[in-house]
């Protein structure tokens, strides 16, 4: 509800206070004829929406106001014009962390003598039926109902211990609100007047329950406050792929000195901390990577008199492609303190919480680049939330709605797998961008994703294809048709071209989520067919997934890639029993033990006692690099005095290689110690591997290529 404040010519809004005094309508007109005060100082107008009715141009139900002092305000009887106010004494309203207003006949009797409260806390060891009895012997008493996982606790509620939603059961006989300790449980203080609840949130939690002007207040403390600036180091970026189920466009993380300090996303620069703005847009610059730059303030900044327009707010914004949100505080692993503000990009729109974060928001949107066409406010501070559509705050064109329009592998590479392989959830992983409701070229030229640098710089590329030419022209994705950049690789004998998308699920597999039935069955299946096309029929394991396999001397077509790439999609790494797998696709009948104890042919011939090895000896081969299997180390009186000791493989330059399959066994590591020992005290060139190198044999054996 809003009253006309005539002096002041504004509109107030009408919040609700604990009880202070009662505005009546006793000559029945519909208009306030009658004041009643029970305060000394009054600082709001306030009523509840849930006990008024309009009628005759007037508001007919009991009101609670709190004014500066007692005699600041006269009611204009039976008028139903609003307020008179006689000075100008009158505040901004400020809502109180309790915001239910009781009818007159409740009111009657309080009297405001404090009394001591009783909480009801499951993690103190009060019960839910000590709650229970004592909502039943205080009928007229009061409850505030503290959510335990709500994020702000001033959104406390305070109810009549006879209301419904805190004493009506379900069938099971349990209140509708519990006391206890999960996530949506509450935290139950009961009095018997409302005055003593409200002494008690003073006096108890008034530094986290606050009204709108003091939590403005502690967020303005906030934006002036910063820790020990910490300078940009050198910079780098990496791809960061969004969910196209989820209409998010792919983004750069910034990196310095290996620490994320922001991204680079639809267009603008986001940093954790808005000191280094000019550090790091110097330093994209250099690495030709373009982002918005700084626009001057709106004149509402200078207007502020709270705050200087060459004052950086300590602040973050997080981004969507539909809406940012404007954080203040430290960036937590856990989640930001709070949101001040919003944007909407598509109505330029930024909305702020209060009146008086105007200026430290606008500071930030044109630090940021983001153009305001206009400003908006909730109708009460600090309830953007609750009073201003979703829909006004985020455009939710972009979001992944189901159901979506689901992209259909392109007929030349779908022909070429096994039937039903991917279903249709998972072909939603290939949606087209256009199912998201707009055009993607038009938005591509606009920035909403920088395909150019997203295709250049995905490191995923280089992870399957290690010896790969990146030739910096676009052309169409050979899998789901989005703009990718081609590439030629020595193992093919066609230029090729697939997404960073595509190639960032061909690195990490498809996943079911949680449920690992379908992408079990799947990867059987795809394991099968892998062995038979890549790996000469033979078992292999998971880690020889993160390269494509080739033969340098009889290059293979593009189709034979785009298979290798899809099937490698179709098996999710680092969750299956790969055992089972390899078994149930009647690669290994009786098992596999994967560190000793099994012989295995490698593709040149060489017997190879783990999977592990036979990995590696693949790798040698398909690479050129001449080795021999088992050679012997030399005699050493203390280390090796029966010559009995062998590594796994001696490369035609004289490095010993070892795959140390059994690190964390104290017998092997025990013969580890002597082999390396060894090494060094007769000069040898040892290279030690562990299972975990095997996702990266082109890093090991680097330089080492076609060194027969």
């Amino acid at each position: 509800m809003d009253l006309r404040i005539h002096d002041f010519g504004v509109r107030a809004p009408v919040l609700a206070h604990p009880v202070a005094g009662v505005f009546q309508d006793v000559d029945g007109t519909g208009g306030v004829g009658q004041l009643v005060t029970r305060a000394a100082e009054i600082a709001e107008l306030v009523t509840d929406e849930g006990h008024r009715t309009r009628r005759g141009g007037g508001w007919s139900s009991p009101m609670v106001a709190r004014l500066l002092r007692r005699e600041v305000a006269a009611p204009a009887q039976g008028t139903g014009r609003g307020w008179a106010v006689s000075e100008r004494l009158l505040v901004t309203p400020l809502p109180s962390p309790f915001v239910a207003t009781i009818a007159q006949d409740e009111i009657d009797g309080t009297g405001g003598v404090v009394m001591a409260v009783t909480v009801f806390d499951g993690g103190a060891g009060r019960a839910e039926a000590e709650y229970q009895k004592w909502l039943d012997g205080h009928p007229h008493g009061y409850v505030i109902n503290i959510q335990r996982g709500f994020k702000h606790p001033e959104a406390a509620r305070l109810r009549r211990a006879s209301s419904e939603s805190i004493s009506e059961r379900y069938p099971d006989g349990n209140p509708q609100t519990r006391v206890g300790v999960g996530w949506y449980d509450y935290v139950k203080v009961c009095g018997d007047t409302r005055a003593e609840l409200d002494e008690w949130a003073i006096r108890e939690v008034g530094s986290t329950i606050l009204t709108s002007r003091q939590r403005t207040d502690k967020v303005l403390n906030f934006l002036r406050t910063f820790q020990t600036a910490d300078a940009v180091g050198a910079l780098s970026v990496t791809v960061e792929e969004g969910q196209v189920r989820l209409g998010e466009p792919s983004s750069l993380k910034v990196v310095s000195d290996g620490v994320q300090i922001g991204s680079v996303a639809v267009g603008h620069l986001f940093l954790y901390d808005e000191r280094q703005r000019a550090a790091v847009l110097d330093g994209l610059t250099k690495l030709g990577i373009p982002a918005a730059a700084p626009l001057a303030p709106r004149l509402e900044v200078a207007a502020n008199p709270e705050w200087d327009p060459n004052e950086i707010p300590n602040a973050y914004v997080s981004w969507r492609a539909g809406g940012h949100r404007f954080n203040w505080g430290p960036r937590e692993p856990e989640g930001p303190p709070g949101c001040f503000a919003q944007y909407n990009p598509t109505t330029k729109t930024l909305w702020v919480e209060d009146q008086r974060l105007v200026a430290p928001a606008c500071v930030i949107a044109a630090r940021l680049g983001l153009e305001i066409a206009e400003i908006g406010l909730p109708p009460e501070s600090w309830t953007l939330d609750m009073k201003v559509r979703k829909n006004d705050r985020h455009d939710r064109s972009y979001g992944g709605i189901p159901p979506l329009k689901v992209r259909e592998l392109h007929p030349r590479v779908a022909k070429l797998l096994p039937e039903n392989l991917f279903d249709h959830e998972a072909l939603v992983r290939f949606a087209q961008i256009e199912s998201f409701g707009f055009n993607a070229e038009e938005e591509l030229k606009h920035g909403w994703e920088p395909t150019e640098l997203l295709e250049r710089l995905t490191p995923h590329r280089l992870a399957l294809f290690p010896n790969h030419a990146y030739l910096d022209e676009l052309d169409t994705c050979r899998i789901c048709e989005r703009p990718a950049g081609q590439f030629r690789t020595p193992i093919c004998t066609e230029t090729l071209a697939y997404c960073h998308r595509c190639l960032a699920v061909a690195v990490r597999g498809l996943s079911d989520g949680h449920l690992k039935k379908g992408a079990t069955a799947r990867a059987t299946v795809a394991v099968r067919v892998l062995a038979d096309h890549e790996f000469g029929g033979a078992a292999f394991v998971e880690a020889q997934l993160s390269t494509v396999n080739g033969d340098l001397e009889h290059p293979v077509e593009a189709r034979d890639i785009d298979l290798r790439l899809l099937l490698r999609i179709a098996i999710v790494r680092r969750q299956l029993a790969w055992t089972h797998i390899l078994i149930n696709a009647g690669l290994a009948e009786n098992g596999i033990r994967r560190s000793r104890g099994t012989v295995l042919k490698a593709v040149d011939g060489h017997m190879c006692s783990s999977m592990l090895e036979k990995a590696v000896d693949d790798f040698l081969h398909k690479n050129g690099i001449g080795h021999t299997r088992e050679p012997l180390y030399p005699f050493d009186e203390q280390l090796n005095p029966n010559t009995r000791l062998r590594a796994d493989w001696l490369l035609n330059d004289g490095t010993f290689v070892e795959m140390w399959g059994m690190p964390d066994d104290p017998g092997y590591a025990e013969k580890m110690r002597k082999k390396i020992a060894l090494a060094a005290r007769h000069h040898m060139r040892l290279l030690g591997m562990t299972p975990a190198d095997t996702r990266r044999l082109d890093a090991a054996f680097a330089d080492r290529a076609n060194d027969q």
